[in-house]
């Protein structure tokens, strides 16, 4: 589902952690459980959506980065 918005919202960037390889990564962002979505403006973290979602749910978090 990522992959599929991130082709249908390319003015953002989409990007993966691989936390089992990254840890200390993760750790400094409280990567506590998978999946999570960690949505960044202007470098700064500004929400996360941790857990299964809807597609709906996502987009709504998107949709607050282009403001």
């Amino acid at each position: 589902m990522v992959e599929q918005l991130s082709q249908q919202h390319k003015d953002i960037k989409f990007l993966s952690l691989d936390v089992h390889n990254n840890y200390d990564t993760a750790s400094q962002f409280s990567i506590m459980s998978i999946p999570q979505l960690i949505f960044f403006k202007g470098g700064k973290e500004v929400s996360r959506v941790v857990g299964a979602v809807p597609k709906s749910r996502i987009e709504e978090e998107l949709e607050k980065l282009k403001k």
